[in-house]
């Protein structure tokens, strides 16, 4: 199996090929970074390359880049120093690199199977694809490290290890920090509560029951909010929970948009979705003064075009919070499990602490962008790319 490589604005990008599928594999990796990291993302026979090199980009250096940068950046500001003696060797130091990978599945019979993780063929579909990427790793020498995070199969990092030690997210028990949606959905709703929102405020959750949505929602019902509006394609499979309030409003799933019977209820907004869903949904149904979280990847098209929809927003009093900001502790998980597998090898990951680091930076970066973008008269997204000096190609 061997790799054809290109490079294109900086990152170095790897095309392997295996029985059923290929695979793009992207890094941008300083000669100061440790490592390079970032998700493993599976599309379907439809997609062409150029679309798929396109969605690499912007997973590479849209999340993975920006999400590694703003947890560096809170390291070197101290706003986790009170943990010093507690993180691992290395941490609180740590630069760490971006990296990305997209594999394309040949076949759609194949591609529906895979994505179904109780499908009795799904482990043995989906381990030899899993072992060409990890001889890949092996072959990378630990500059890359990558984490199966398509859909809730949790699993899927456990598997990609079997054949390379070059992963993130594997279980507890082995130094891993498991599922990473779990600290993500904790980050989201410390997120949420430095916004102080009055319990009779109405909230709408896109995506209430994924991980997150399932996670945010369980917090707002405990903590007495009554005015709430679900949406999720589950509930129209007849799938999801079904222990919401009895006065719980339900609205019809549209994939790959906002339903505007969510954006027009003002309060809070929060969409826990696949990606993209903003460029496609009616912004002028938006009410003045909502607060829209978008706390997914691709949440915000890169570039002008998502710069000038976010200030079309705060044009008319919407405050937009972006999913890098939403999901990181994700991301700052894993960089936990990454030092802690090499200075405490052998020990669980510790996933209580990782979770209270994961509320701490939430709500460091929740504070910090707010209060800078009302200063500087700027979105938060602005202010974020701002305050990482972020530069995108």
């Amino acid at each position: 199996m061997a790799a054809q490589q290109s490079r294109r604005d900086g990152a170095v990008i790897d095309k392997i090929q295996g029985r059923g599928f290929d695979a793009w594999i992207g890094s941008l990796r300083r000669d100061t970074d440790d490592y390079a990291y970032g998700g493993l993302r599976l599309v379907g026979p439809g997609v062409g390359e150029a679309d798929a090199r396109i969605l690499l980009g912007d997973l590479l250096w849209g999340e993975s880049l920006l999400k590694n940068l703003m947890i560096t950046h809170a390291l070197q500001q101290g706003a986790l120093d009170r943990f010093a003696h507690t993180t691992p060797g290395g941490f609180r130091h740590s630069r760490v690199g971006s990296a990305r990978c997209i594999v394309r599945i040949r076949d759609e019979a194949t591609f529906t199977l895979l994505r179904n993780p109780s499908h009795p063929r799904f482990e043995a579909t989906l381990t030899p694809i899993l072992a060409s990427i990890g001889d890949y790793l092996n072959g990378q020498r630990g500059r890359i490290t990558l984490t199966p995070d398509f859909g809730p199969y949790a699993s899927t990092a456990d598997l990609l290890h079997r054949s390379t030690p070059h992963v993130l997210g594997i279980r507890q028990e082995l130094g891993g920090c498991g599922a990473k949606a779990a600290y993500a959905a904790v980050g989201l709703v410390a997120s949420f509560d430095r916004l102080h929102v009055p319990p009779e405020t109405p909230i709408a959750v896109i995506g209430a029951a994924g991980a997150m949505g399932t996670r945010l929602l369980s917090h707002l019902v405990y903590q007495g909010y009554r005015d709430l509006t679900v949406c999720d394609i589950a509930y129209q499979d007849g799938r999801g929970r079904t222990d919401v309030p009895a006065n719980t409003r339900r609205v019809p799933a549209q994939p790959g948009r906002f339903p505007a019977e969510c954006l027009d209820r003002g309060g809070v907004v929060v969409a826990t979705t696949w990606g993209r869903e903003l460029v496609n949904s009616d912004l002028a149904a938006i009410r003045p003064g909502t607060y829209l979280l978008l706390a997914h990847n691709l949440s915000v098209p890169r570039g002008a075009t998502g710069t000038a929809m976010l200030r079309t927003l705060a044009a008319n009093h919407v405050v937009v919070l972006p999913g890098q900001l939403l999901t990181l502790a994700g991301a700052l998980a894993a960089r936990l499990e990454w030092y802690g597998r090499r200075c405490r090898p052998g020990e669980p990951f510790d996933s209580e602490f990782a979770r209270e680091l994961s509320r701490v930076l939430a709500a460091y970066w929740t504070d910090l962008v707010l209060s800078r973008s009302r200063r500087d008269g700027t979105t938060p997204y602005e202010t974020l790319l701002s305050l990482t000096d972020f530069t995108d190609p």
